[in-house]
């Protein structure tokens, strides 16, 4: 089950890095600031998952 949680939350955290970029390189940099939040969101679930299962 933590391997399957992260698996999904790499794959979370890639889509995010690839929506970021495409924002990024268009004409409105507000969007892409929210998907730059989004990114940071998920690269902090990325570290604190396997850190809750091990507490846990």
């Amino acid at each position: 089950m933590s391997l399957e949680l992260e698996i999904s939350a790499s794959v979370a955290l890639i889509g995010a890095i690839g929506i970021a970029y495409y924002y990024k390189k268009s004409e409105k940099p507000r969007i892409g600031l929210a998907f730059g939040a989004l990114f940071a969101i998920n690269a902090i679930l990325l570290v604190l998952i396997p850190l809750f299962t091990v507490i846990c």
